[in-house]
């Protein structure tokens, strides 16, 4: 995992999150709290251990978010706290967002309208992975078929770099397997947008341009 995504930009993305009080107290809440999450989500894409100090401070941003009124950031935080609690094992269904930190089903059934499309958004971007790396076709299907709707683009880098590389490989994997010319269709255009990244000198992106090419 630690090959697609760079450890410079980890350490970019910690700096940022130990930042976050300081871009609270400013009254950059929306800014302070994005970067929060950009942490966790940087911290497994680069390969770093999944211990319970990464859950602390997940649990600790989640709660801030929640005394500052940012609701989705809740949801995101407690996704991404059960998604590594279904890495770790420590859930019933490896690629269902179902277990002590966060419940997908519930959590969609409380909001509505845009609030709604980006959370079924994250979970499926977090479930994405969970199928690639646990290698559950049907689950593969289910979250291509979800994300395929959603532009590529990203405002959120780190967000737009899991999403698209999972999306590219789980693509690439069922429509290799059946022979789907939608799904390879899809993972070609993962792969020149990753190209271009490439050339224009992403560290992020070289890896998964050699991966997709594989």
């Amino acid at each position: 995992m630690r090959l697609f995504f760079h450890l410079f930009s980890l350490h970019c993305s910690i700096t940022r999150s130990q930042s976050y009080h300081q871009m609270i107290s400013h009254g950059l809440v929306e800014m302070g709290i994005g970067s929060a999450m950009v942490y966790g989500l940087s911290y497994f894409a680069a390969g770093l251990p999944l211990n319970s100090i990464l859950d602390k401070k997940l649990a600790v941003y989640e709660r801030s978010a929640n005394e500052l009124g940012q609701k989705s950031f809740v949801s995101v935080f407690q996704a991404s706290r059960q998604f590594i609690l279904n890495l770790l094992g420590r859930s019933e269904g490896v690629v269902l967002l179902n277990g002590d930190a966060f419940n997908e089903d519930r959590a969609l059934g409380q909001i509505e309208g845009n609030s709604k499309a980006m959370l079924l958004r994250d979970a499926s971007t977090f479930r994405v992975q969970l199928a690639y790396i646990f290698n559950d076709l049907a689950t593969m299907k289910e979250m291509i078929e979800r994300l395929k709707a959603y532009p590529l683009f990203d405002l959120i880098t780190a967000r737009q770099h899991l999403r698209i590389t999972f999306l590219g490989l789980a693509a690439f994997e069922l429509g290799n397997r059946e022979t789907n010319k939608e799904y390879l269709k899809l993972g070609k255009s993962i792969t020149r947008v990753m190209k271009k990244l490439d050339k224009g000198g992403s560290a992020n992106a070289h890896p998964v341009y050699l991966s997709l090419e594989a």
